[in-house]
């Protein structure tokens, strides 16, 4: 969008109270500045831009995005130069963002949505704002106001980690900003976090007693991975806490920097009482809750794991349901794990013997695992040790499925008919064979649509496959099927060298070719498949002698 155009449409806007301004401050963001611009160009209506000193490209990249820029120096202040870019703003509504952040795509409409539906009293709105790895991966969430009224003296204050003041209300909106700056290259976070810690220093200087700059400094020293230092001025900064009532939502997070220094320190107990009193103090605190039954499990503790665990996974239901008020500026550095406690949670109750619970969570768990493949290793693992080789060959074969390369879901299958040799496992990953012996595992332990799913696979590669067809007629008898068990049945017939042209005018013509097949089967020594059919012969059998005679349906 050009400049001019994007001028005519802001005045255009403006007219009927619709403008939206995005306001940022940059400086030498060449590299980063292209992407957050092409992320919010149709979501506003103008781009204000106060450029603080740039070398670079930073002005020329913002100006071809038709952005109004404003030079001003760097005066050591940041809340100084966004108050700057605020004033700047001609919209109605103000968008805050940065030039390491993108919004999400998609969300420009949503923006619009969320501002047009709002009562006159609400003058802020809370976006969800996450922070981005270099891998790509979503890390801690903070839900904090990121557009406001213009005109009504909301502003910023603080000179390095500025803070909004001046609002009454605030409302909620799921649009999500992305951080990409939290997670830079080593050598670029050691350099902020420099420049950073110079700046808090001189605060604490002019204020030593001021409880935002000790807070930052822990945040600080936390990122920086000094534990000692860590714990040095978070405990000063906890001391002052009681005389800050009501406590700033932010500084809740303080527990969460002092419960990992104390776990970087082999300091477990001092750990746990740092997560027992941040849920005493705060109830709504997930990553107590997260770090907590990290600790518990890690110490054999399962039944407090599953009390925890279960109140974790309530927060997280909450959270995504919730309004700004309960989640308002507090900070989630596990927002984005909670496959992880479900994964504590769901092993737990194998440990305890609560298989049901115990196999819908683990299911949940992989559902959204960062790790995947490690924490189906887990799962096995686990069930091994409670003697369920029934649930550990189940998660191998999906272990098996997923990570061919990974030798561990071979051997944790050893012993079993269906596959035999680890080596023959990564080799034929992806075959026929491979996908209707995982199939027939997994009906095998009553998993019947994950079992679908992987014959149908085996038919897909190869349609001549016995063990996939032998399965599928044995699901079509339990879905109820008859004309997709009749299919089924014509192609084991076919496949085994039997007339397939048969008739069945009842069961027990059914029950009749069944051992025919069953036969067959012994004599190729098909034994896994001999017994499936037996079995299924049996089922039929007795179905047939209840409709003959209904009193037998009781026994």
């Amino acid at each position: 969008m050009g400049k001019g155009k994007l001028k005519r449409e802001t005045e255009s806007r403006k007219e009927n109270g619709r403008v939206l301004s995005a306001c940022m401050i940059v400086k030498d963001e060449e590299t980063l500045l292209p992407r957050c611009l092409e992320s919010i160009r149709e979501a506003v209506d103008e781009i204000v831009v106060v450029d603080t000193g740039s070398s670079d490209r930073t002005v020329e990249i913002a100006r071809e995005f038709g952005a109004e820029v404003h030079h001003h120096p760097w005066e050591k202040d940041f809340s100084r130069h966004r108050n700057q870019s605020l004033s700047y703003a001609k919209g109605t509504w103000i968008l805050v963002v940065d030039a390491d952040e993108e919004l999400r795509s998609g969300d420009g409409p949503r923006i619009r949505q969320t501002l047009s539906n709002l009562p006159l009293s609400v003058d802020a709105v809370a976006v969800d704002v996450t922070d981005v790895a270099q891998n790509g991966r979503p890390q801690a969430t903070v839900h904090t106001i990121r557009m406001f009224r213009n005109g009504r003296g909301i502003h910023y204050e603080g000179i390095v980690h500025n803070q909004l003041t001046g609002f009454s209300e605030v409302g909620s909106s799921d649009v999500v900003i992305f951080h990409f700056g939290a997670y830079l290259s080593p050598q670029k976070m050691r350099e902020k976090n420099l420049r950073t810690r110079t700046l808090l220093f001189q605060q604490l200087r002019e204020d030593p007693h001021n409880l935002y700059t000790l807070y930052n400094l822990t945040l600080n020293f936390s990122q920086a991975g000094e534990p000692e230092k860590t714990l040095e001025y978070g405990e000063k900064a906890m001391a002052l806490l009681s005389q800050h009532q009501p406590l700033h939502p932010t500084y809740t997070s303080m527990y969460t920097f002092l419960i990992n220094a104390c776990l970087q320190m082999n300091q477990n107990r001092r750990a746990e009482q740092y997560c027992l009193q941040a849920i005493a103090n705060h109830p709504e605190h997930l990553d107590a809750y997260w770090l907590l039954t990290a600790i518990l499990y890690r110490e054999g503790r399962h039944g407090e794991v599953l009390s925890f665990g279960r109140k974790a996974l309530g927060l997280y239901n909450l959270f995504r349901k919730g309004s700004a008020g309960s989640r308002l500026n507090l900070p989630l550095l596990y927002a984005n794990d909670e496959g992880f406690v479900l994964l504590r949670v769901g092993l737990s109750c194998l440990r305890l013997g609560l298989w049901e619970e115990g196999l819908f969570t683990l299911d949940r768990s992989l559902d959204i695992h960062p790790r995947k493949k490690e924490a189906l290793v887990e799962i096995v693992y686990v069930a091994k040790e409670v003697q369920r080789q029934d649930i550990a060959k189940t998660y191998a074969w999906k272990g098996g499925a997923e990570f061919p390369e990974e030798e561990f879901f071979a051997a944790a299958l050893e012993g079993q008919s269906a596959l035999q040799d680890r080596k023959r496992f990564g080799r034929e990953a992806g075959s026929s064979d491979f996908w209707a012996a995982m199939g027939l595992s997994l009906l095998g332990v009553g998993k019947t649509r994950d079992a679908e799913a992987a014959l149908k696979r085996a038919i897909q590669i190869d349609f001549d496959s016995t063990e996939a067809h032998v399965g599928l007629l044995r699901i079509r008898w339990l879905d109820k099927d008859p004309d997709g068990l009749a299919l089924e049945l014509i192609q084991v017939l076919r496949l085994l060298g039997l007339p397939s042209a048969v008739r069945l005018a009842d069961l027990s013509d059914l029950t009749a070719i069944l051992k025919q097949v069953e036969g067959v089967l012994k004599k190729e020594k098909r034994h896994d498949l001999s017994k499936i059919t037996s079995e299924l012969g049996q089922e039929v059998e007795a179905v047939a002698l209840t409709l003959e005679d209904p009193s037998r349906a009781s026994v």
